[in-house]
């Protein structure tokens, strides 16, 4: 039964990850071809395998056992192997070289801000959490 709940969690964040990634690709070519925009079936079934990889590497992040630098760099290795396999390999956005290397730091940027915001976000919530808790005295100093 906890393979089919994970399961179950793997397809429905894959779901939410390529619902967001369709929504901002089309928002994106839309404003860019001027209102033009049409997307294509393989550009599609690209969107939902890197959704389904995304989904599955986020369960690294939710491994309690390894430490979180470990976990973020195994994430960000992960992703940007999918990144390079769905869009620059199979997809062949792009031939040249030059053009794969900006695609990767650019990706990597954008991985890098979401990350920090992320965990900016986490740790203000582990901070009020904290703020909130009722004080005890460590050490008592009373005669």
């Amino acid at each position: 039964m906890k393979i089919i709940s994970k399961a179950k969690e793997v397809l429905l964040r894959t779901c939410a990850i390529f619902t967001a990634i369709t929504f901002l690709m089309c928002l994106l070519g839309t404003l860019l071809s001027g209102g033009k925009l049409a997307t294509t079936l393989p550009a599609l079934l690209g969107f939902f395998a890197f959704s389904f990889l995304l989904a599955i590497l986020g369960e690294i992040l939710r491994l309690k056992k390894l430490h979180l630098g470990l976990r973020i760099v195994l994430h960000f290795v992960g992703t940007i192997a999918s990144f390079y396999g769905i869009f620059v390999s199979i997809g062949s956005f792009s031939k040249k070289t030059s053009g794969v290397l900006v695609m990767l730091i650019l990706f990597s940027l954008l991985y890098a801000i979401i990350a920090v915001t992320v965990l900016l976000i986490k740790r203000a919530k582990q901070g009020s959490k904290r703020d909130n808790a009722k004080y005890e005295a460590q050490f008592n100093f009373e005669d």
